[in-house]
């Protein structure tokens, strides 16, 4: 009797763990899927016309116009350029809202700056947090929207830009030469010379 019992207990729990692992298979396949789906806006070769806005702690609003840049998988700021950084790598992760977030450290000698924002429907904002080499910290937002460049999923082809129409061409004049329209203005009109040619008679 002991070992019937002890056999049915261990087909029970047998029963019992293959249906836990099976009931738990879709809900992983599942999660899979929505991450597979979650892919990041290709935000390389695009460029973005931002406004920069720092507010002190005394309250006092600074701005000023910037453009942010991507290019061959790295991040710059034109001022931040202009002042001595570098372009640096950055990191792109799929929100489920369909925007795109995205951060990048740079270093500029014991000056470092980290960059993070949000991509979605052609405009971009964010933060820029600067640590100064004298242990002071400022932190700016921006946002903007795209200037230039086509957004994409990661991964698909962007279309080829289309090339602007050519002008009309003009042919060339030689020198003295008359053209059509001066050539039969300045021939007289009959009913014009009629006066004349009644006065010679």
């Amino acid at each position: 009797m002991k070992n019937r019992s002890l056999l049915k207990l261990l087909i029970f729990g047998a029963v019992c763990c293959s249906m836990a692992l099976l009931s738990g298979i879709p809900d992983s396949a599942a999660q899979e899927a929505v991450q597979e789906e979650l892919i990041p806006l290709d935000l390389d070769e695009t460029e973005w016309d931002v406004t920069m806005v720092y507010v002190s702690e005394k309250g006092e609003k600074e701005s000023s116009e910037d453009k942010l840049l991507f290019s061959d998988k790295k991040f710059i700021s034109q001022n931040y350029k202009d002042n001595g950084y570098a372009s640096t790598n950055y990191s792109a992760t799929a929100q489920t809202d369909g925007s795109t977030k995205f951060g990048t450290m740079q270093v500029k000698g014991k000056e470092t700056s980290f960059w993070k924002g949000m991509v979605r429907d052609g405009v971009i904002d964010g933060s820029v947090h600067v640590q100064f080499s004298n242990g002071k910290n400022k932190t700016t937002y921006f946002n903007g929207k795209l200037a230039k460049g086509v957004i994409v999923p990661l991964g698909q082809k962007k279309p080829e830009p289309i090339p602007p129409a050519p002008e009309p061409a003009v042919e060339p004049q030689a020198a003295g030469e008359v053209s059509k329209d001066a050539a039969s203005e300045a021939v007289p009109s009959p009913v014009s010379d009629a006066p004349a040619a009644v006065e010679k008679q």
